[in-house]
């Protein structure tokens, strides 16, 4: 299993917990659990203009995934939405939203 945590670092029982062998974060089975059905419903949204990632909040541009703001589809669609109102009928969109569970794996 991949460490939610540092998404490097393989995940391995140890007694009653699981730990990461990479950045010794540890979880209960139901906190790993949890964490990891909280990624599938995130999104990161990737910037055509800046080729970057939107950071938290919006604020500023990351080129690492770690650093980029996680958003719930809503606040994602709502947005990409507002970014790419000015957009013809020919152009890429500005702003793109991303599954973070197909780009961090």
């Amino acid at each position: 299993m991949i460490c939610p945590h540092c998404k490097n670092g393989d995940v391995s029982k140890l007694d009653e917990y699981l730990a990461c062998d990479s950045c010794d974060s540890t979880y209960t089975r139901q906190s790993y659990n949890k964490v990891k059905i909280n990624m599938i419903n995130l999104f990161a949204i990737w910037s055509n203009d800046h080729h970057a990632y939107w950071k938290p909040g919006g604020y500023g541009y990351t080129y690492s995934l770690d650093e980029a703001g996680r958003y719930t589809l809503s606040a994602a669609i709502e947005l990409c939405k507002s970014a790419n109102t000015v957009l013809s009928d020919k152009e890429e969109p500005h702003e793109t939203m991303m599954p973070i569970k197909d780009i961090s794996s």
